[in-house]
């Protein structure tokens, strides 16, 4: 699910998130676009694409760096490629994890780091 810095410290003040929301996954057109492909490179498209759309969130005042979280959703509507609309709230227990750039102005093609729930807050 991609955030922004504004949207990861609502997040962690909320302790969760509101549906519904935008965010991306391994889904039908991801499996058929990457055929030759297995599980992690599917996760990685899916992840790519939530960097992609956290960076285009992004506005005054956020940092400049993409924010992914990585949470297991009840309720789930296709869209197109990896983008998915999550139809129910997300607990804070649902967050299974977040990514990250790790400095300002990171470059599209950087790797995102991997954080614990419990590290969310130091992200801030």
């Amino acid at each position: 699910m991609p955030v922004t810095s504004s949207g990861l410290a609502e997040v962690a003040a909320r302790r969760g998130l509101t549906a519904p929301l935008t965010a991306h996954a391994v889904t039908d057109a991801v499996r058929e676009a990457l055929a030759d492909g297995d599980v992690d490179d599917w996760e990685y498209a899916a992840l790519t694409a939530a960097a992609d759309a956290s960076d285009a969130l992004r506005v005054a005042g956020d940092r400049p760096r993409r924010f992914v979280l990585a949470v297991d959703a009840e309720s789930v509507q296709p869209g197109e490629g990896s983008e998915v609309r999550v139809l129910s709230d997300v607990a804070w227990a649902d967050i299974a994890a977040a990514h990250a750039d790790t400095v300002d102005h990171a470059a599209d093609d950087d790797e995102l780091a991997w954080f614990a729930r419990q590290e969310i807050p130091d992200l801030l």
